[in-house]
């Protein structure tokens, strides 16, 4: 999945990735029902989210072309998406050799989180040690690679209440395999259900400005409650709160057995998260710098320092075993194990620099960006009064020492190094 994050409004996602294909033909009908056909399969599902592009001869207030998500799909080669509005006449609709199908972005899932409701296995074929099981298109629709599913009615499947099991794959709108230990049989029965949640409950993504993909989760700040009128958020006031996502399940979010809180009653605030080895998160605040290790009820939560912080989100970069940031003592360079040694008398790795580090506004500091290239780190900065990058740091990893301290003459206006 590609995510777009929008601090406080819905986030945006895509989940199906492709080249830009060539549409065959088009009509609408009186439901404003568009049928989009095409001359290689286009390998869409429902609920795709897609952007039209190139459709003509259609009348104002019924534009086909823009974002939608996919309704039906009748054939290989066949889709239809629904324009919004009333009635209207059915007509064939133009294409040419501009008129494409290419990737879109749909908002996820928000409002109230509806618990997972019992699915009821009609069909269940064990072959080989793979069972393939059949379910209502409703329930197999909220079925995601990795779900444990519990059997709750045994029925004839030969497992007992309590068991639990793990999808492998979903092959269809209406079916989903999972392993299992079963000898061959066919034409069995039962009912499974998700994981239900306790306490406060399942949530949607709750609005981040940003997120890191860690251990299969999403891992993101926790400043929004998400309302149940859909794309609606209340601003929790709370900066020093992380949330973490299901398994490979970026829309569920566990707020008792899945939430972190750092540093509370302090001043300090989230500034970013970077997702480590050995299922280590570094969390970093803006006056301190923490660790969780694990996930879920499980998981461990503890303080490397609250000496040092980070200051910008995009500082931080990872090489080998080192970390490298920005903070309010200039750039550290340490690896893991030395960051439990970050104190107000550690040396920053930006120590030689320091007059440069100095000049660094501080007003605009957090918009710093750093990537690691050629054996050298660069960092932009905001120098003097300027609201914006237009300098950057080099430091080399061959030699050890800051090699390069770029900028443009006075006269280039405008300058500013954005990533």
């Amino acid at each position: 999945k590609l995510f777009i994050f929008r601090d406080g409004q819905t986030a945006l996602e895509n989940d199906n990735f492709f080249a830009p294909i060539l549409i065959a033909s088009s009509s609408i009908n009186t439901a404003r029902v568009v049928t989009a056909n095409t001359s290689l399969g286009h390998k869409l599902k429902i609920g795709d989210a897609i952007t039209i592009s190139g459709v003509t001869n259609f009348t104002a207030g019924e534009d086909p072309n823009g974002t939608f998500v996919v309704a039906t799909v009748p054939s290989a080669t066949q889709f239809t998406y629904v324009i919004a509005g009333g009635s209207t006449t059915a007509k064939a609709l133009t294409v040419g050799a501009a008129s494409f199908i290419s990737p879109g972005f749909k908002r996820v899932a928000s409002g109230e989180y509806t618990q997972p409701v019992p699915m009821a296995l009609t069909d269940i074929d064990y072959t080989d040690s793979i069972a393939t099981a059949t379910a209502g298109a409703t329930s197999v629709a909220t079925l995601l690679v990795g779900d444990t599913l519990t059997f709750t009615d045994a029925g004839s499947s030969t497992y007992t209440i309590g068991d639990t099991v793990r999808v492998r794959s979903v092959e269809s709108t209406t079916t989903f395999t999972f392993v299992t230990d079963k000898e061959d049989l066919t034409n069995k029965s039962g009912t499974v259900q998700k994981q239900v949640s306790v306490g406060l409950g399942f949530s949607h993504m709750p609005a981040p400005e940003y997120a890191a993909y860690h251990q299969r989760r999403l891992v993101m700040p926790f400043k929004y409650n998400v309302e149940d009128t859909v794309n609606t958020f209340t601003y929790r006031k709370i900066l020093d709160e992380v949330i973490i996502s299901d398994i490979l399940d970026s829309d569920t979010y566990d707020e008792i057995y899945g939430q972190y809180r750092f540093n509370a009653g302090t001043a300090d605030f989230n500034v970013a998260l970077h997702s480590f080895s050995d299922d280590k998160l570094l969390v970093f605040n803006r006056n301190s710098v923490h660790l969780v290790g694990g996930a879920g009820a499980n998981a461990t939560v503890q303080l490397i320092t609250n000496e040092v912080g980070c200051v910008a989100r995009q500082s931080i970069v990872q090489v080998g075993n080192n970390i490298l940031f920005l903070s309010d003592n200039g750039v550290y360079g340490a690896n893991f194990q030395d960051l439990y040694n970050l104190r107000g008398n550690e040396v920053p790795l930006s120590s030689s620099i320091n007059p440069t580090i100095q000049r660094i506004n501080r007003d605009a500091w957090d918009k710093s960006v750093a990537a690691y290239f050629d054996n050298r780190y660069y960092l932009a900065v905001p120098l003097d009064n300027s609201q914006v990058n237009n300098a950057i740091l080099i430091f080399n990893f061959i030699n050890k020492q800051w090699e390069s301290i770029d900028t443009v003459n006075s006269l280039a206006t405008g300058w500013n190094i954005a990533n």
